[in-house]
């Protein structure tokens, strides 16, 4: 050195040799740059003087590290290289070199953002070299040259330096200290905003947690064996560690220089707890009928592994996006199944990645069938009494599909039908009954998901309606007091026996296209019987069947006939009088023609009694006789006169015998006319 250095400084390098360490250590080579100088005074009593000085760009490289002279003077003495021979070097604690912590911290950062984070040109070193050797002395600095640099420029580049220094020791990354949760298997990014994490190194990491970082982002990646845990974050980490300070020596133990290297003791340390979420994914389904239509209305339940349900949901639409689920195998059910359809009870299973959407069920839809419906008929009566026997056919769109047949309970029941429109019509009613109009049907499907339904129908036959009426044939009026029995034609079985009324008699029930016979077994009294009456019953709806059985009054026909001729005898008086009671029935006078009686009761006796017979005729006996009421009878009665007979005669009065002989005239007394000579 160009300077002698006080006895202080010899008294201090006695103490440093008692406490140190002797080291070996290299210089790999002094550089020296003459074309750069910077000029400088130091304070007032360092280094004896506050005379200006100069020194030279100087790179020192101890132990392949770039080292820096603590003391601002050129480390050469007579161009002596220090590189050579066996010169040794020993390690003393930074105190012992009056360095206060601030100045050792600026003086180690500065070397790093100087330096080491530099593009490393000469100007770099030159302005760091001036930057650590102003710190160590707080020499003032006068003047700096060379290519590139300046007083001005060295300034900048100084201010620069401790902005950098300043945020090395206030700023953190701006999420030091924060908590976050990562998915498991996932990645999460976190942005410093503070813009410095390029200056950090990632230094402890929890199992199952890789991290790199890329600009302000820390990309962080879990896998599935993350627990959770704590990131650390150095800043400048690969320069930390102790910092070296070297007294250069030379044969003989004489202190030439100390110098100092690049490091920092004690790390600028940042932290990110993180927190593991299981990794999540999703799922698509569609569901669709047969033909490929989407369906809606379908219910789901989604149950883990563990057999718990995690989700309920409906189908709004055709398709669904569930939300974010753990990893893992889940079972899929259909709980309800669309209006009309056909539940699919099936368990499916579902695996949930994570990052991933489960595709499976929406590329191959979930399908439905449509439900079938039966058709069941249950046949009454009016007394709501199962009815058998009845047949109907079901039709869709004008084509038969099939017959059925109510069996003894009344009940029809078809196979299963697709949902549609049908026509349901009796073809064959029970017998007694008429059949019913056609029943239109609309099959359809519900919310019960049953593979087959039963739509009833209650179809109530009426009784076919007979009305059969006994009328007078004369008044067209119904004819009570008739006895009348219906029998079936082709087993003579009695239906019913009845007697007429004022009003017509109905039976229901008659066996539709079966022939019956009316037979009038006792006519009302002055009628005559009516021949007996066939009919078919119409078992059509709403076909009352009508039956008339007219009857006429008995005929009788008296006739008053001379007994000689055998003509009808006029003007004889006759009574006829019922025989029991004596009641006078009718009196009439005789013409040339027979008397007619209408309405005389069969099989009741009649006396017909003569009561003035024609002139010159004798009066008759009383005719008795009964009335027949049979059909188309007409009951004769005669009474058949004989003229008078006068015998007269001319006696001998002796003898007593007839004398003929006489001529006589015989007159009618009043008139005078002669009757007879």
């Amino acid at each position: 050195m160009k300077k002698k250095l006080f006895s202080a400084f010899l008294a201090l390098l006695i103490t440093l040799l008692y406490f140190s360490t002797f080291v070996a250590a290299a210089i790999s080579y002094v550089e020296l740059d003459k074309d750069f100088k910077y000029t400088f005074r130091l304070p007032a009593g360092l280094y004896g003087s506050e005379s200006d000085h100069y020194t030279s760009l100087t790179v020192i490289r101890m132990d392949s590290d770039i080292s820096y002279c603590l003391n601002p003077y050129i480390l050469s003495e007579n161009g002596r290289n220090y590189g050579a021979g066996s010169d040794s070097y020993s390690i003393i604690p930074a105190r012992l070199h009056n360095l206060n912590a601030t100045k050792q911290r600026n003086i180690e950062l500065a070397t790093i953002y100087g330096w080491e984070l530099s593009a490393k040109s000469k100007a770099d070193a030159f302005y760091t070299k001036i930057y650590v050797g102003q710190e160590a002395t707080d020499m003032e600095i006068i003047a700096a040259s060379g290519p590139g640099v300046s007083l001005a420029g060295y300034n900048n580049w100084k201010a620069a330096i401790l902005k950098k220094i300043n945020s090395y020791l206030k700023e953190d990354p701006s999420f030091h200290g924060s908590r976050h949760e990562i998915t498991v298997g996932g990645s999460l990014a976190l942005t410093d905003t503070k813009a410095i994490l390029n200056e950090y190194t990632v230094t402890d990491l929890p199992a199952g947690l890789s991290a790199t970082i890329s600009g302000n982002k820390l990309n962080l990646t879990a896998t599935k064996d993350f627990a959770g845990g704590t990131v650390r974050l150095n800043r400048l980490h690969q320069y930390q560690g102790i910092s070296r300070f070297y007294f250069v020596t030379i044969t003989g133990g004489i202190w030439r220089q100390p110098i100092i290297t690049a490091a920092i003791p004690t790390p600028k340390v940042a932290t990110v707890r993180l927190d593991p979420i299981p990794a999540t994914g999703a799922f698509r389904l569609k569901k669709t009928d047969d033909a490929g239509a989407e369906l809606s209305g379908a219910q789901f339940n989604l149950k883990n592994s563990k057999g718990n349900t995690v989700l309920n949901f409906t189908l709004n639409s055709g398709t669904y996006s569930s939300p974010q689920l753990e990893e893992g195998i889940y079972t899929l059910t259909e709980t309800k199944a669309p209006r009309g359809y056909v539940l699919d009870s099936t368990p499916r299973q579902i695996q949930i990645k994570g990052g991933e959407t489960n595709n499976v069920y929406y590329t191959t839809p979930l399908k439905n069938i449509p439900q079938q419906i039966k058709i069941r008929i249950t046949k009454t009566g009016e007394d709501q009494k199962p009815l058998a026997g009845a047949s109907f056919e079901i039709r869709q769109n004008q084509k038969a599909i099939m017959r059925i047949t109510t069996d003894p309970r009344g009940i029809a029941e078809s196979t299963p039908l697709p949902q549609g429109k049908y026509t349901v019509s009796e073809i064959k009613a029970p017998l007694g009954y008429t059949p019913t109009q056609e029943t239109n049907v609309t099959l359809s499907g519900d919310e019960s998901g049953s593979a087959s339904l039963t739509q009833e129908i209650k179809i109530s036959n009426e009784q076919t309606l007979t009305e059969i009426s006994k009328k007078d044939a004369t008044t067209g009026e119904e004819l009570p007091g008739a006895t009348l029995t219906l029998k079936e034609k082709e087993t003579g079985d009695v239906i019913e026996t009845w007697v007429s009324t004022e009003e017509a008699h109905i039976i229901r029930g008659l066996h539709q296209d079966k022939t019956y016979v009316l037979t009038e077994d006792l006519a009302p009294l002055g009628y005559a019987l009516c021949q007996d009456v066939e009919f078919t019953v119409d078992g059509a709806q709403g076909v009352t069947n009508k039956v008339e059985m007219i009857d006429e009054l008995t005929v009788t026909e008296i006739s008053k006939k001379d007994a000689t001729s055998g003509e009808e005898l006029p003007g004889a008086t006759l009574t006829l009088k019922e025989k029991e009671s004596g009641d006078v029935i009718e009196t009439w006078v005789s013409t040339e023609e027979p008397h007619i009686i209408r309405g005389l009761h069969q099989d009741k006796t009649y006396v017909l009694t003569e009561d003035l017979a024609p002139l010159g005729y004798a009066l008759c006996q009383d005719v008795e006789f009964t009335v027949e009421g049979a059909h188309g009878v007409t009951n004769k009665a005669e009474m058949i006169d004989e003229l008078t007979v006068t015998e007269i005669s001319k006696k001998d009065a002796t003898t007593g015998e007839e004398l003929p002989g006489a001529t006589l005239t015989l007159k009618e007394k009043e008139s005078g006319d002669i009757i007879e000579t």
